[in-house]
């Protein structure tokens, strides 16, 4: 079977095709630029270009635009420069990332090793590049995708847990931008899966209007290292919120298993009490739903033959005023009616006939004389 797109279709698919040809570039060359050149652009670098005149952002840009390799006067370059922003870098302000309420608890913490995984500070380097957000592709912006990236101007300190001196868990400004959204919705009672580094389930629990935050972690040696390391230096109100399970020890109930039987998926308990208070919520709902409706129909039911004659008479009211309306519009004028079989019509028009369209006629019947012809050709009007 033989498929054919229209042009437009055809340039939109080809359009499209680009587009992801473009992300794809722009990806490689960041990842590229942040797995081995984040390195080659220093402090002293940007402090040379800033002696022509040029301001640290802009000495920066100049330097990755060399790195990558982008020619600003080649097609495919300002594509990735002008719709990717590849080069839209922008500095991470140090004292908001050093004075988060997270950050400012844990600035003295100690370094500790513990069943293999080590917890400790690294640092970015002035004008090391890092990742801040993911974009979101939309398709009313041609589905471009544009991530948020930044670079601190001076060195800057931030948590990690090493495992086997690789980088596990970390609270870099990537944790803080994507956990905001998150953050300025949890309320009440907050479930979350993964302790990480405490930074989700500290901050949740610093907000009034969250009572509760249950973690679900699956590693103990992660437990026992926020029970002995991270704890000690939140405040203590703080620390009565947040409630943490091994997800092995975890109550609740079992409703599948892979086809493995490796995964076991788990209701906690504290997700079925929450449940079921949205179930008996629900309930209510409903009932006083139906007392509304049923109090409501036993008022109306009280008035329903006055209700009933006043709806008539509306009806014919609107009527009324819709005859009115249309004979206001049509300029319509109220004939006088006699017996004595004599039509008159003067500067008559078809109502149906545009007003602007329509000519209006002068028609005679019924006085001198009982008989009236009329003539014309085929489509001319005779019946109108």
């Amino acid at each position: 079977m033989k498929f054919e797109l229209s042009k437009k279709d055809k340039d939109s698919f080809l359009a499209l095709n680009d587009v992801l040809n473009h992300n794809i570039d722009c990806t490689v060359l960041i990842n590229n630029y942040m797995e081995y050149g984040y390195t080659q652009i220093t402090a002293d670098d940007v402090e040379r270009l800033m002696l022509t005149g040029l301001s640290s952002k802009d000495a920066f840009i100049t330097l990755l635009q060399e790195f990558l390799e982008l020619d600003s006067e080649k097609k495919a370059d300002q594509f990735l420069i002008e719709k990717n922003h590849i080069l839209d870098f922008r500095p991470y302000d140090r004292n908001d990332f050093i004075n988060n309420p997270y950050t400012l608890k844990l600035n003295e913490i100690k370094e500790k090793a513990t069943n293999g995984i080590k917890i400790t500070f690294n640092y970015f380097e002035p004008y090391e590049g890092f990742l801040l957000d993911y974009g979101h592709s939309e398709k009313e912006d041609g589905y471009i995708e544009r991530n948020r990236y930044s670079y601190f101007e001076e060195k800057t300190p931030y948590l990690v847990l090493l495992q086997k001196n690789t980088v596990w868990m970390s609270i870099t400004p990537f944790e803080i931008e994507t956990m905001k959204e998150p953050l300025e919705q949890a309320r009440g009672k907050v479930l979350t899966f993964g302790l990480g580094l405490g930074y989700f389930a500290y901050m949740a629990a610093r907000k009034k209007e969250v009572t509760e935050v249950k973690v679900i972690e699956a590693n103990r040696s992660v437990i026992d290292l926020y029970h002995s390391d991270i704890e000690p230096h939140l405040e203590e109100d703080v620390r009565k919120k947040i409630k943490i399970e091994c997800k092995n020890e975890v109550k609740g109930l079992i409703h599948d298993t892979s086809s493995s039987g490796a995964t076991v998926f788990v209701e906690p308990l504290a997700v079925v009490e929450a449940n079921n208070e949205i179930r008996m919520l629900q309930n209510e709902e409903q009932l006083e739903i139906d007392r509304i409706l049923q109090e409501f129909s036993e008022r109306i039911g009280q008035v329903a033959d006055s209700t009933r004659d006043s709806f008539e008479a509306l009806l014919q009211l609107d009527l009324l005023f819709a005859k009115s309306r249309l004979a206001d519009n049509m300029k319509a004028t109220v004939p006088e009616l006699n017996e004595d079989g004599i039509i008159e019509f003067k500067k008559a028009r078809h109502p149906l006939i545009a007003k602007e369209k329509v000519v209006p006629v002068d028609i005679r019947l019924g006085g001198d004389f009982d008989t009236l012809v009329i003539t014309g050709p085929n489509t001319g009007g005779k019946t109108v």
